[in-house]
């Protein structure tokens, strides 16, 4: 009857505090919230069914072990009731924990990161807090089975044999280490890279250009890769290694296939390194509208071996990094427009000087178009004669990408003022 007592009162505690019991599972946040995704939300709001029938189970368990066997299983049935509440409690410290170490704290970079991020990506401490968590599961389930008396090695033992529950061991603790360091890398390449340049639509007329990623958003993503397959590789090994496999062999003979890669694959070995040289020299960035020949758009994809640009108009060429020559990157630091005025014979030269003067002065004062500039509108007097007008030239330093709206503009208002 103890038992009994002691299982309804659980139940009621659980449909008493379940509301709360939500609010804390999704860190203080209510159900209701717009934030929490419909999967977590459908979660949170079922967990009081499932934690109702963790109770009726241990205690039907306990139940049916003393008739089966003779032992009396009060303490191991107390432990596995108690855990339901023990849980819960020890994830509201370990969040606090994780928030103590890992949280933003008084850095305004990594405050606003926090802020402004929708995604758990960008965050050191919902990393941490997950890695706790799965050591908080693992000590959750040794706790209960020491309380059952269950020898879980030796249930492995028996279901796959010594040898394989071994090298399961190993395989696990080699995946557990591995999935945190790449949660870290993770995080690591998203918080310092940020989000990358916000793909522009192209102008009218085949226009296109403007500023692209920084150079640690175009060379993180490549490290994070690199990084990826050395993880994968590592981890590949050391189960093989541990299921009994020989990979002193294995790395000897992928020495092997490499060098012969390397004779055999000499343009494969060309793009790399020659890929390698030009991101080292900063010649173009993820975002960024170059030039390699005839070919021409934005860089929108950079591989171990090529790079694939987008042009304006929709097709997306892949050039092989040794087939680069030449690259004209229209996009860095800043852009000088120039451009044309055709005029009549007797156009007064001196008054189209002082109205294109007076519109980059205009244009320089204007909230939109000021910030696209990097100095006035200048004239630079007549350039040539054709047989029916004179031809003008007329430049103005624009931030790149803006060179086509400012050359607009400059356009209209040199017409008004004529």
């Amino acid at each position: 009857m103890i038992s009994v007592a002691f299982a309804l009162a659980m139940i009621a505690m659980i449909l008493y505090w379940r509301e709360s019991a939500a609010v804390m599972l999704l860190g203080g946040r209510s159900i209701s919230d717009e934030a929490v995704s419909p999967l977590k939300r459908r979660f949170v709001g079922s967990c009081h069914v499932l934690a109702i029938a963790y109770v009726i189970g241990v205690w039907l368990f306990a139940a049916g072990v003393k008739p089966a066997t003779g032992e009396i299983v009060f303490f191991p049935g107390i432990v596995s009731l108690l855990a339901l509440v023990a849980v819960p409690v020890a994830d509201l410290g370990l969040r606090a924990l994780a928030h103590r170490w890992f949280g933003p704290g008084g850095d305004e970079r990594d405050s606003s990161a926090e802020t402004a991020s929708s995604k758990d990506t960008l965050s050191y401490e919902v990393v941490a807090l997950r890695k706790l968590r799965i050591l908080l599961a693992i000590v959750v389930v040794m706790v209960i089975a020491r309380a059952w008396q269950i020898d879980l090695p030796s249930i492995v033992e028996g279901i796959f044999g010594s040898r394989l529950a071994n090298a399961l061991l190993d395989v696990s603790i080699t995946l557990l280490l591995a999935y945190a360091s790449w949660s870290v890398v993770k995080t690591t390449v998203a918080r310092h890279a940020g989000p990358g340049p916000e793909p522009s639509e192209p102008a009218p007329g085949g226009e296109a250009g403007g500023t692209g990623a920084t150079r640690l958003q175009t060379l993180l993503p490549l490290v994070q890769k690199f990084l990826l397959v050395t993880l994968v590789v590592i981890v590949t090994m050391v189960a093989l290694s541990s299921v009994g496999v020989e990979i002193g062999p294995l790395l000897a003979g992928a020495g092997t296939v490499g060098i012969a890669i390397g004779f055999g694959a000499q343009t494969l070995v060309r793009d790399i390194v020659s890929g390698l040289f030009f991101l080292i020299d900063d010649a173009f960035r993820m975002g960024e509208y170059s030039e390699i020949e005839n070919t021409r758009g934005t860089v929108e994809k950079i591989s171990i071996r090529s790079m694939q640009l987008r042009h304006h108009n929709g097709p997306a060429h892949t050039v092989p990094f040794g087939e680069i020559r030449q690259l004209t990157n229209d996009s860095r630091d800043w852009h000088i427009m120039k451009f044309e005025l055709r005029l009549p014979f007797e156009t007064d030269i001196n008054r189209i000087r002082k109205i294109i003067k007076k519109t980059g002065e205009e244009m320089m004062e204007d909230a939109d178009l000021g910030p696209k500039m990097l100095g006035p509108l200048k004239s630079q007097g007549v350039n040539r004669m054709d047989d029916s007008a004179l031809i003008i030239r007329c430049k103005v330093p624009c931030v790149p990408g803006e060179q086509f709206k400012v050359r607009r503009e400059a356009y209209t208002r040199i017409q008004r003022g004529l």
